[in-house]
């Protein structure tokens, strides 16, 4: 015989409670101060012409990104086989070190300086694994704003890449320009740019692209470059080499990074970056690298306590996996 079915016998909700859901509530809201809209960039509103675009035959040529015929982008014969190494490796996804991973950073800064730099045998090469080449300028430019003991004004070249003057400007440091390019020449307007770094204040900050300058793509000679060299030592200026298509201007990173150990042979004092995200086509992984030359052990230690900060205020550690592929190509 069926057992007779029992109701469930509920207390009586008090209606406050079941009222809740209709009654409106006020929120506080979040006081702004007046803002303006910014307009998109161009070359973003570019990239989405293009993908809107219907026509069967068509390059992008408004960002430089490598990409294959069907438009989709590279992923490079070395990069597969080392992201094939790494995954037999069966490596775990642990947190970098704050200044990133030791053996990306000894390789990148080799490329840079050669294989014997004194500065890097010797750890005076102070150097960290940062998000990209414009995490690297960052880094640095935040570091210079709260330390350097000169001058605080950079000189950037005209024209520039969009982004130097806006990322150097959020780290509440000035921006001026000095005479770069001769549109008529289609050249290095190199006479204008070696007046104008005459005339600027002596110890104040100089950045330059070390090849490949953006967005022109005209770089010094190495006899103008060691003029330059000359120069900005006599007015112990500090250089900050900006140097993310290291072996894509040439096609020789021996070739491109002339600038580099240029400055650092005749003893000037720089900083320089690094990305490898155009030159291994590692867009999205953004490996990237910042290297401060100092002149004792002592110093190199300070430094990297006060970057150890500044990253972990920023962004903590870096990412592992693109680090992992530089590292072992």
């Amino acid at each position: 015989m069926e057992k007779p079915f029992r109701m469930i016998v509920w207390n009586k909700i008090p209606s406050h409670l079941y009222n809740i859901h209709h009654t409106m509530i006020t929120r506080n809201t979040i006081t702004w101060k007046e803002m303006t809209l910014l307009r998109t960039d161009a070359d973003v509103l570019l990239q989405n012409e293009f993908k809107q675009c219907k026509a069967k035959k068509k390059v992008n040529l408004t960002i430089d990104i490598y990409q294959d015929d069907t438009g989709t982008v590279a992923t490079l014969a070395s990069i597969q086989k080392a992201e094939k190494l790494i995954h037999a490796m069966n490596v775990n996804k642990e947190y970098a070190p704050i200044l990133g991973d030791p053996k990306f950073i000894a390789s990148s800064v080799k490329l840079a300086l050669g294989e014997d730099n004194e500065y890097f045998k010797n750890g005076m090469a102070v150097s960290l694994q940062t998000l990209g080449g414009s995490g690297a300028l960052r880094v640095g430019f935040t570091l210079i704003k709260k330390f350097y003991n000169g001058k605080k004004i950079v000189f950037i070249p005209n024209p520039s890449w969009k982004f130097h003057e806006r990322i150097i400007r959020s780290t509440g440091l000035e921006v001026s320009t000095y005479k770069y390019y001769d549109p008529m020449a289609k050249d290095v307007d190199f006479n204008s740019m070696i007046d104008d770094i005459k005339k600027m204040p002596d110890n104040s900050i100089i950045l330059c692209n070390a090849c490949g300058h953006d967005p022109t793509g005209m770089d010094p000679n190495k006899k103008q470059w060691a003029e330059i060299s000359t120069l900005i030592k006599a007015k112990n200026i500090l250089a900050v080499l900006d140097m993310p298509v290291q072996g894509l201007a040439s096609g020789d990173p021996e070739r491109d990074a002339y600038a580099v150990r240029k400055f650092v042979a005749d003893g000037n004092k720089i900083m320089f970056t690094l990305s490898f995200s155009r030159s291994m086509c590692l867009y999205g992984e953004r490996p990237g690298c910042l290297c401060i030359l100092v002149n004792s052990k002592d110093e190199a230690a300070k430094l990297s306590s006060q970057l150890k900060m500044i990253v972990r205020s920023l962004y903590s550690n870096p990412p592992v996996n693109g680090s992992r592929i530089v590292a072992r190509n």
